[in-house]
């Protein structure tokens, strides 16, 4: 989890005649990009962007964490301490279940695979005539395969 959240997801490369801009993302620029300065410029709605952040944050992140070092317990208890939680690993395993149904990543990268795979036409749509001026390119990572494959791995773990 924690390579594929640092290794960038997705790029976005957009040129004009004049120039070319790469942006890059991983899993936590990505969400940053909804309130950095530029995210924020000109909304009309920052409260809103910064209550999707705090959900971006806890559902992609935090809950992600929590659930493995839940599931480190449960295996240290299993394995090295033989038993130290007692009746309580039940209860930690249930929690464990609950917040992993919370934990967005599978969501997301089919998210950004959707995107991704029709970028250039969805940005070509918008700009309408001045589509022409520009060339928009967009790739897939290798935070996105390793994410991919861990949440395979990780769903059929749980």
């Amino acid at each position: 989890y924690l390579a594929g959240a640092v290794l960038d997801l997705v790029t976005f490369k957009s040129a004009d005649t004049a120039s070319v801009c790469i942006k890059s993302y991983n899993l936590v620029t990505l969400g940053n990009a909804l309130v950095n300065y530029e995210g924020l410029a000109a909304n009309m709605t920052p409260g809103q962007s910064w209550f999707l952040y705090l959900c971006w944050v806890f559902l992609l992140l935090v809950l992600p964490i929590a659930t493995h070092i839940m599931q480190l317990i449960v295996l240290i208890n299993r394995t090295v301490a033989k038993g130290f939680l007692g009746p309580k690993e039940k209860h930690i395993r249930t929690w464990t279940s609950n917040i992993w149904c919370f934990a967005t990543i599978e969501v997301l990268m089919i998210a950004v695979f959707s995107i991704e795979f029709r970028f250039p036409d969805f940005i070509s749509r918008i700009a309408g005539d001045a589509a022409t001026l520009l060339r928009i390119d967009s790739d897939l990572n290798a935070g996105f395969a390793i994410l991919v494959v861990y949440s395979v791995i990780a769903g059929l773990a749980q």
